[in-house]
């Protein structure tokens, strides 16, 4: 089985790290942007530097009479909280690499991005929720992805149960999205600013195969055997646009922000040219 955080994750995570903050400064969200919200927040303290925090926050001037860097903080970075909420059901846990490890890697990446601008991260896996606050504590929220296990055969259905003490904003949602789209009532629970990723594999969003397959369902084991032409290959095509929509037009009737990527994807592809469009990992800046 392949390390969900292998090493060469880390590397890479610093190069895209810094090139999504390169293009929230690019986007007007940068230097001049946190400079003038930091003139109107009520200063409320230092922190001590750690290695991975945004250097925009540095006090300089702190650092000339004490030949130490802190970090300023205001009264908004405190009660700004992100919560992330991968999908753990048993679905999750298929494909090559699963879906689950890239959408643990997301959220890791999410939650670097977070801890660093000065955010907390709130991370909900299954029945818990855990909160972050810190570049240095990005450490544990990886010890807490690096055990989280698929279980379970549904996730909107339970989630209900977990996020009653979860802050009800900020929220990124990652799921395969294997349940039906009434499902995700579920989800308002979580409050307004809020965006759902589906995560689905190539061979989901568009079938090749051909002639006798059997299929076998990763959550209860049932096998089902099916000849596979391209009529099969069209009428599954329309199946999983219809279902695709029906999240899409749910998750706008909420003012919701709704994304589709791939699990093959490259991460720093994925953050850059899918994720960034849609406003959702501003959380750089």
């Amino acid at each position: 089985m392949a390390e969900r955080f292998p090493a060469e994750f880390f590397t890479d995570l610093e190069r895209l790290t810094f090139e999504l903050r390169r293009l929230a400064a690019v986007q007007g969200e940068g230097r001049a942007a946190i400079a003038g919200a930091e003139a109107q927040r009520e200063f409320t303290g230092h922190t001590p530097y750690v290695q991975g925090a945004d250097p925009r926050h540095i006090d300089w001037n702190a650092y000339g009479r004490l030949g130490k860097l802190f970090l300023k903080q205001f009264a908004a970075e405190r009660e700004s909280v992100l919560t992330l909420v991968p999908d753990l059901s048993r679905s999750m846990d298929s494909g090559e690499p699963t879906r689950l490890d890239v959408a643990l890697r997301m959220v890791a990446v999410f939650a670097a991005l977070a801890l660093r601008g000065g955010a907390d991260v709130a991370l909900v896996l299954g029945q818990r929720v855990q909160r972050f606050s810190g570049a240095q504590k990005f450490s544990q929220v990886i010890d807490a992805l690096r055990n989280a296990k698929a279980e379970g055969d549904t996730f909107f259905s339970k989630l209900g149960q977990a996020v009653t003490s979860a802050p009800l904003r900020n929220v990124i949602v990652i799921s395969d999205l294997m349940e039906p789209p009434e499902h995700g009532r579920a989800l308002q629970a979580l409050g307004h600013n809020l965006t759902l990723i589906g995560l689905l594999s190539p061979d989901e969003l568009s079938p090749s195969m051909d002639g006798a397959l059997t299929f076998i369902d990763v959550e209860d084991s049932a096998r089902v055997s099916l000849e596979l032409g391209e009529s099969e290959r069209a009428m599954y095509r329309e199946e999983l646009d219809a279902h695709l929509r029906g999240w899409q037009e749910f998750c706008a009737r909420q003012r919701w922000t709704f994304g589709l990527c791939s699990s093959v994807t490259p991460l720093s592809e994925l953050f850059i040219s899918k994720l960034a469009p849609l406003g959702v990992v501003r959380w750089g800046s």
